[in-house]
């Protein structure tokens, strides 16, 4: 149907190239309220469980309540470089609705499927689709008693008992009429790498690099400082430990044990709060292994706390390094995570 349509609109070169993509090259997608951009693109590839966004080119609009988005691949918009309309076929019946407040139906009869586009007057709302083997008398009942209107395209075998349009005539009238379109794959637009996804993948790996790299590095040079205390703090008490041995009374013998006890307490408080550089070298070790995108990381003693977006299987390689999950708490989509190292 594509290809009748392309050389209808290919006869006169004064004629403005249009076409649609069939519902097959399509992936849909909607959201419940506006969301930004960034959003679309990430929760888009992450719902339909799509790891590359090089290969698709991503559209998307809004009414009041909805983020609707379609996606198609690259090479299925190749052939369409000269044209200047590139309908989603969905979105065709834009043109062909009344703004008014009926509900409308359209059933279009695919080899195997049926696909169930809903529009509220000239507003598109949803589209799903249908086994064949499923659509029988009680289901067009059901939808009859939903709909003001139900039209069905191309319904060559007579399936359903709704007015039956051939989609060829119906398709050049819709996409030839003045309708300013929600949706236009043929627009120019570059694809900008800082705003793919991939992108956004690699800054954070990078960054877990670079803070793996650095901050260890910070970490050896603090304990090297630590060390030199800890050095001076044990000749102080040897000092003291001699004078112990040529003091002659006895509560002097036992206020300079007191007071080397103190120390002793401070010595150890002071080794046991730092953290060590190869502890958080490991911790950062394992979130890289498992390409983890962190929101957050703090760490205060021996806790170590992560905000992240989703889950991730990584707790056995975290406890290999001696860090165990103390705690783990969701709250508005974010998952808080608490490991404990002992020191």
């Amino acid at each position: 149907m594509n290809k009748i349509l392309k050389k209808i609109f290919m006869m006169s070169k004064k004629n403005i190239k249009k076409d649609f993509l069939a519902y097959e090259k399509l992936l849909y997608i909607k959201f419940a309220n506006p969301i930004s951009e960034d959003e679309i693109l990430k929760k888009s590839f992450e719902e339909l469980g799509l790891k590359d966004d090089f290969s698709y080119k991503l559209a998307y609009f809004y009414n009041k309540h909805q983020t609707y988005v379609f996606l198609t691949k690259y090479e299925n918009i190749l052939d369409y470089n000269d044209y200047n309309t590139l309908i989603p076929e969905p979105l065709l019946f834009e043109a062909y609705f009344n703004q008014d407040i009926d509900k409308n139906l359209i059933l279009i009869f695919k080899d195997k499927y049926i696909v169930l586009i809903e529009y509220l007057g000239q507003q598109f709302l949803n589209c799903k689709t249908l086994p064949i083997n499923i659509y029988n008398i009680n289901y067009e009942q059901k939808i009859k008693s939903d709909y003001r209107n139900i039209i069905s395209i191309n319904d060559v075998k007579n399936i359903s008992s709704f007015k039956k349009i051939d989609s060829e005539k119906l398709y050049y009238d819709l996409l030839n009429s003045n309708t300013d379109f929600s949706i236009n794959f043929a627009s120019k637009e570059k694809k900008l790498f800082y705003k793919s996804l991939s992108f956004k993948i690699i800054c954070s790996f990078v960054f877990g690099i670079l803070l793996a790299l650095i901050y260890p590095l910070y970490l050896h040079i603090h304990n090297l400082t630590i060390e030199k205390k800890i050095e001076n703090y044990e000749k102080v008490l040897i000092e003291e430990k001699n004078t112990l041995e040529y003091s002659i009374q006895k509560q002097n013998i036992i206020d300079i044990q007191n007071k080397n006890k103190e120390k002793n307490q401070l010595l150890y408080e002071f080794y046991k709060n730092t953290l060590c550089y190869k502890d958080f070298y490991n911790f950062i070790k394992v979130l890289n292994v498992h390409k983890s995108t962190i929101e957050s990381l703090y760490f205060k003693e021996n806790i170590f706390n992560i905000e992240l977006t989703r889950d991730y299987n990584f707790y056995n390689d975290f406890k290999k390094y001696g860090f165990i999950l103390k705690n783990k708490e969701i709250n508005n989509e974010k998952i808080n995570l608490y490991f404990e190292k002992n020191i």
